[in-house]
């Protein structure tokens, strides 16, 4: 094992609310390293009982580790391993629960194989009657109540996902849809010569790592708009905000699509737990779904970064006024809200020297509403004492 280290000109940047591909790459590799270990020590407290998969997985990782690597760093594999962790020592006493999450790793190992070329031969667990192979799709196995086994097995007619109920083949391209097989869906946009490509997640049991309950699966014509809005937007980045563009490109993976109960809108959040994923409403403007993106990522960079190194001292129940909620924040709240806020400033900043007629005197408004709450939330943190030395640079 080695040391991650963070250059101080890599660092700066990140402390100035921006960052480039390079740095966004180094904080990636952090981060896996940290899934890794977080895995491992899963493993280690699960014991030998889920050897199969572990097996799978290792044979998948000996022969395309780059290709295993971007599996873990899927945000909802990553999302797993968190909540089997709190399971696993959190006391709760649901063994059943646990079993049932902890089953998870053989999709996780078969999609592992699946993605590196390998013949696949594991059984995998079903929930609510469906066998989920991250980063790849679900396949419907069985009724909603069906929670038994599976077998994933290559064949004759490519690879095979068996219960008493059902065999369901993976087409040949798994993001696609076939009989009983729900494909992870893909955005992806380009323009001026730079590419986003995204994960449309509807299907992850691991999704829903806010509480904000995530949409079903959504409708062509659902899937339609979010092609057309995640276009419109990336147009808006790539041409207005290039530095913020590339560095989104490289660690933003997956947009989680929100239920609209109620009519939410607006709404978007990232977790710690699930690096490189962003949950949000439909969009229903592209210039709004572009701030959304600026804000979520910014809180993604400082997830990251805080994997790393403190940024402050912990929690000690002093709680500090944040403009954008109606809740006392601790301090760690308080600066990911100042660093997200931050970056929305820069975004509406260079809007206005882009737009024109009503839209110029929005951004103008949105540039000066946030450039001032920031500056007295950043006031607030200086003020507390209670950074580190990190912080305070």
């Amino acid at each position: 094992m080695r040391r991650h280290r963070l250059p101080a000109a890599h660092f700066d940047r990140l402390a100035a609310g921006l960052g480039d591909p390079a740095t966004i790459r180094m904080l990636r590799e952090a981060e896996l390293s940290r899934l890794l270990l977080a895995l491992r020590a899963l493993l280690d407290g699960a014991g030998r009982s889920r050897a199969e998969g572990v097996e799978l997985l290792a044979r998948a990782q000996r022969r395309a580790p780059g290709t295993v690597a971007d599996l873990l760093l899927y945000p909802h594999v990553a999302a797993w391993i968190s909540a089997c962790l709190r399971r696993l020592h959190g006391g709760d006493g649901d063994a059943a629960a646990l079993d049932t999450d902890l089953a998870h790793l053989s999709g996780v190992a078969a999609a592992a194989a699946i993605r590196a070329g390998l013949e696949v031969d594991v059984t995998v667990r079903a929930r609510g009657g469906v066998v989920t192979l991250p980063s790849l799709g679900g396949a419907e196995v069985g009724p909603p109540a069906f929670g038994g086994d599976a077998a994933v097995r290559t064949t004759s007619r490519g690879v095979e996902i068996s219960s008493p109920h059902r065999v369901v083949v993976v087409p040949a391209d798994p993001h696609s849809d076939g009989p009983g097989w729900r494909g992870l869906r893909r955005l992806a946009a380009v323009c001026g010569g730079r590419t986003l490509d995204l994960y449309l997640d509807d299907l992850d049991p691991f999704r829903d790592n806010h509480g904000l309950g995530p949409a079903p699966r959504l409708p062509e014509e659902d899937l339609a708009a979010w092609r057309r809005a995640t276009e419109a937007a990336w147009a808006v980045l790539a041409r207005h905000h290039p530095h913020r563009a590339e560095a989104i490109a490289t660690g933003l993976t997956t947009l989680v699509p929100l239920a609209t109960d109620g009519g939410r809108r607006e709404l978007s959040a990232t977790s710690a737990e699930a690096p490189g994923a962003v949950a949000l409403t439909p969009p229903a403007d592209p210039l709004l779904l572009a701030e959304s993106l600026v804000h979520e990522f910014q809180h993604v960079k400082l997830c990251a970064l805080l994997d790393l190194l403190p940024l402050h001292e912990p929690d000690d129940g002093t709680r500090f006024y944040a403009p954008w909620r109606d809740d006392p924040r601790p301090l760690g709240g308080l600066l990911h809200g100042a660093y997200a806020y931050l970056g929305v400033t820069d975004f509406w900043g260079r809007q206005q020297q882009v737009m024109t007629g009503d839209d110029r005197v929005f951004a103008q408004y949105a540039f000066v509403l946030w450039r001032d709450q920031t500056l007295g939330a950043i006031g607030r943190i200086e003020g507390s004492g209670r950074l580190t030395g990190a912080g305070e640079r």
